[in-house]
């Protein structure tokens, strides 16, 4: 059984980022402001149920992610967050995924 996302714990400006799904974003800010735990709450949310239009997911899988990072340190955390936040939301099929997503550097 799926456990809610559960995005009490972001600030007003965290959660404008992790539910604004309609369009691309551009996040940048200072180290330590909670850029990489945003980014992958905005991922889970929008792999979960009631985040698109009738109930559904605004996504139906990773493929459709794209996260763009500058180090190869900072991509590996990204994924590693996702998956831990993907399993304690009940998505154990999307967590299994995330090896294979488009969560990389620009160089």
């Amino acid at each position: 059984m799926s456990a809610p996302l559960d995005l009490s714990r972001l600030n007003d400006r965290q959660r404008a980022i992790a539910t604004t799904l309609d369009a691309p974003l551009f996040v940048e800010a200072g180290a330590g402001s909670g850029k990489t735990f945003t980014l992958t709450q905005r991922i889970a949310w929008a792999l979960s149920p009631g985040s698109g239009a009738d109930g559904r997911p605004f996504l139906d899988s990773l493929d459709q992610v794209l996260v763009i990072t500058f180090t190869e340190a900072a991509a590996r955390e990204i994924k590693e967050r996702v998956r831990s936040t993907l399993r304690r939301a009940g998505m154990g099929a999307q967590a299994l995924a995330v090896d294979d997503a488009w969560i990389s550097t620009i160089h």
